[in-house]
């Protein structure tokens, strides 16, 4: 018989007149070949897999072993065999309970059980590798559950086992709206719990069910995850190579209006703000209106008494970003909510920082006469120098008392850190 028939025979297939194939009769589970049994266990269930766990493969192997099929019999008996692989086996080199407890713990190590407790402890530990805990009512072993005590211990309570949100996204590549049809139930103890607010905790199985619908294999949610990390490398790479171009066009505008090295340093280093202008909502604007930006952000910390005075706009900046800023505006800008207020409330603080710089020259040939005033930023100071000396103009809130002034020695890492 060639291999051709041997494959149809197998499926109960036989060859009638004219060479045609008909079935002969049913195929049953006991007549497929023991590599086709393997192949089943390896698709189905080995290795174990966070998808198709241990707990997953007892189950099948517990509903295998109470069919009475000869085949699912063995099938049955693979699976408890990987689960328990020391069950039924000796101890090495003959030891007993009156065994030391040194050669107890070798036997522990070896087996790479835990080598901690009393003799007792590692005696019962090592048995339960080699033997189950349980008996029936008849005092023998369990006839469709075979396994040693340790994998009874391991996987009690499997089936109630529960996970959070965040364990379920990256483990089985999930998101929140996947699972929230899932058994829940609410942790006060929970990863990320605070309190007063517990945290969701979905039942395992669920959150399984629904990966295996979504991606059907482990090696797919593996392949899946491979793919989006190599994304983000190059995501990351790419945006890191734009930012050194953006911030190279800044530099060559800054040293266009005459600034020397050390100044175009300190300008691009110290300006608060810079992630607005090389990957926040501004880095898509003009390189002369970025520069124009940094110098003003620049001007405003560029002396102690100017940085305090900015740092304290900054921190008690009465600004209430919009309910809708991180549903539109923010998703509109490619950024956070938190990341666009940050940049508004940053650029809010400035304007009045400004105001007071500008109210405190006395005259407005002092303020043209400041070189530390960039040509750039000169047309607002003096349109704010002129609106602090008019009645009854719209003025920034007071500062805080000297009394209430906070020392920032720290300012830059806490209080405008872009997060770069």
């Amino acid at each position: 018989m060639s291999g051709t028939e041997q494959g149809w025979a197998t499926l109960g297939l036989g060859q009638v007149a004219g060479g045609k194939w008909a079935r002969q009769e049913a195929a049953s589970i006991d007549s497929l070949p023991p590599d086709v049994l393997e192949r089943i266990l390896e698709l189905g269930w080995l290795p174990p897999t966070p998808l198709y766990d241990r707990g997953d493969v007892l189950r099948a192997a517990a509903a295998l072993a109470s069919v009475g099929n000869a085949t699912c019999t063995d099938l049955a008996q693979r699976l408890f065999k990987e689960l328990s692989p020391r069950l039924g086996q000796e101890l090495p080199g003959g030891l007993t309970a009156g065994s030391p407890a040194k050669a107890l713990k070798e036997a522990c190590k070896a087996w790479g059980l835990p080598m901690g407790g009393s003799k007792a402890y590692l005696w019962e530990r090592l048995l339960n590798e080699m033997q189950d805990s349980e008996v029936g009512e008849d005092g023998e072993p369990p006839r469709h559950c075979l396994v040693s005590g340790a994998t009874r211990e391991e996987l009690a309570g499997w089936s109630q086992k529960r996970i959070s949100f965040k364990r379920a996204k990256d483990t089985f590549n999930l998101w929140k709206g996947e699972i929230e049809g899932c058994n829940f139930n609410l942790d006060p103890n929970g990863p990320g719990a605070k309190p007063g607010v517990p945290v969701k905790a979905y039942l395992l199985s669920d959150v399984k069910a629904v990966a295996r619908r979504r991606h059907g294999t482990w090696e797919s949610i593996v392949g899946k995850k491979e793919a989006s990390k190599q994304w983000m490398e190059y995501y990351r790479e790419r945006a890191r190579a734009e930012r050194e171009k953006r911030l190279e066009e800044l530099r060559a505008e800054l040293r266009r209006r005459g600034r020397t090295t050390a100044q175009v340093e300190a300008v691009v280093s110290n300006s608060p703000g810079l992630s607005y202008v090389t990957w926040g909502s501004g880095e898509k604007d003009p390189v002369g209106r970025a520069v124009d930006y940094l110098e003003r952000m620049h001007f405003c910390v560029s002396l102690p008494e100017r940085q305090q005075v900015m740092t304290l706009r900054f921190t008690y900046s009465s600004y209430q970003p919009p309910r809708n800023l991180s549903q539109y505006k923010a998703r509109s800008a490619g950024l956070s909510g938190t990341k666009l207020a940050r940049e508004n409330r940053l650029r809010l603080a400035a304007d009045h920082a400004l105001y007071d710089f500008a109210s405190d020259y006395a005259s407005l040939e002092e303020l043209r006469g400041d070189p530390d005033i960039p040509p750039s930023l000169l047309p607002e100071m003096e349109r704010l120098w002129q609106r602090a000396r008019m009645p009854g103009a719209p003025a920034p809130p007071p500062l805080p008392p000297p009394a209430l002034f906070m020392m920032f020695e720290e300012w830059d890492d806490e209080v405008y850190s872009d997060g770069d």
